[in-house]
C-alpha cells in the first residue's frame, strides 16, 4: 500500500503514533488494518509507539516470505559515516559486518539525501534525535510524512521479497509438459 492510501483509511484515522503500522503496510503490502491487528497481537497499544518494533519486522519477514538485513549509522572518525550490518535487535556484529555504504562527509545519513549513498529498494528506516519515528522507502521513494526532510536515519532494515519456489517450480514443470516431458 501507499503511504497516501494508509491514511485515508479509517482504522488509520482511528489512531495515531502508528509509524510502525505504516511502514510495515508500506513494505509488505498488506492493508493498514491487517498489520494493525498484527501489532495488537504483539503488544502495541493502540495511539502508542511501539519500542519493539526491530523484532516484529523480523517476524513479519518470516511471515509475509521476505528477507532482511539490518543496518546502523555508524560514525568512524577516520572514514566518516558507514551503513554497517547489524543483527537484527540493533547490535553491532564485530568481525566481517557488511557495509552496505560509506559517507565521505561531515553530513549524517537522512531522508532527504538517502538516494545518493543507499542502493535502491526497500526499506524501513529508524530515526532518532528530536524524533523518535520509523519510515519506509518502497522502490527508493519515501512513503511517509518525513519525505523531503532532514531527519537523521539511524538505523535501517533492507527488505527483499523472496522468490516463490513452489510457482517456479509448477511455471517450469507447466513449460517442460508443452515439450512432452
Amino acid at each position: 500500500m501507499k503511504y497516501s492510501e494508509i491514511i485515508q483509511t479509517k482504522e488509520y484515522k482511528q489512531d495515531w503514533n502508528c509509524c510502525t503500522v505504516v511502514a510495515s503496510s508500506v513494505i509488505f503490502n498488506k492493508p493498514f488494518g491487517e498489520i494493525q491487528k498484527f501489532y495488537d497481537q504483539h503488544g502495541r497499544k493502540r495511539k502508542q509507539g511501539y519500542s519493539g518494533w526491530r523484532e516484529a519486522i523480523i517476524e513479519l519477514c518470516e511471515k509475509y516470505n521476505y528477507t532482511y538485513k539490518a543496518y546502523a549509522v555508524k560514525y568512524n572518525y577516520k572514514n566518516g559515516y558507514e551503513v554497517r550490518q547489524t543483527k537484527g535487535n540493533g547490535s553491532y556484529i564485530e568481525n566481517n559486518a557488511e557495509v552496505l555504504c560509506k559517507l565521505k562527509t561531515k553530513n549524517s545519513l537522512n531522508i532527504s539525501n538517502f538516494n545518493q549513498y543507499l542502493p535502491k529498494g526497500d526499506y524501513i528506516m529508524g530515526f532518532n534525535g528530536s524524533i523518535c519515528h520509523v519510515g519506509a522507502v518502497k522502490n527508493g521513494i519515501v512513503e511517509d510524512w518525513t519525505d523531503g526532510r532532514r531527519y537523521v536515519i539511524c538505523s535501517l532494515f533492507k527488505i527483499e521479497k523472496n522468490e516463490n519456489v513452489k510457482c517456479l517450480t509448477k511455471s517450469l514443470l507447466k513449460d517442460f509438459e508443452s515439450f512432452g516431458f
